[in-house]
């Protein structure tokens, strides 16, 4: 079997992108949010087997189709060949889902691949937030805590993060503590 990234495939520049990784939301930098769109891609294709890219019931549009759309807006050279996203979503998840004789996607190796080698030579700063969170206590700390009962929950932009602090606060009662 193959190297490939969901079974320890790692590079230097996989590593990088990888430790940046935010836990929840996008970031402000465009390039960046393409490498997590790709990671939502490749994770629920080895996953789940891609049924979560698929329609979804409520928006009436693919997951696939707003995550590629993130993909493409970053401008990093990743193209998807003659592929009308509009209407042809469910041949780009039959594309990545092809599969070689070891069962690794091959498409979608290659495009991750090829992603983060481009993604890699252009700016991916962006300003993470971060909170702690003791999810069995219901605590919240605004300065790192290197206790095992507490965890790191970081966001790629300050609307996300004041969103999820400010309901754990407001409507779950967490309490915030030093």
């Amino acid at each position: 079997m193959e190297m490939t990234y969901w079974n320890g495939k790692e590079t230097k520049d996989s590593k990088e992108l990888s430790n940046k990784m935010v836990s929840i939301g996008y970031t402000e930098n465009e390039v960046f949010n393409a490498y997590i769109s790709l990671t939502k891609i490749y994770y629920d294709c080895y996953n789940n087997g891609g049924c979560n890219l698929d329609y979804d019931d409520y928006s009436n549009q693919s997951y696939l189709y707003e995550l590629v759309e993130r993909i493409l807006n970053a401008d990093i050279g990743i193209q998807f060949g003659e592929i009308n996203l509009e209407e042809d979503v469910e041949e780009l998840l039959e594309k990545l889902l092809t599969e070689d004789e070891d069962g690794d996607y091959i498409h979608l190796e290659l495009l991750m691949d090829l992603a983060i080698k481009e993604i890699c030579k252009k700016n991916t700063d962006f300003k993470k937030y971060s909170v702690w969170q003791n999810y069995d206590r219901q605590l919240l700390s605004y300065s790192e805590k290197n206790d095992k009962n507490w965890s790191e929950v970081s966001f790629g932009n300050q609307n996300d993060f004041e969103s999820w602090t400010s309901h754990r606060e407001k409507e779950w009662k967490f309490k915030v503590v030093r």
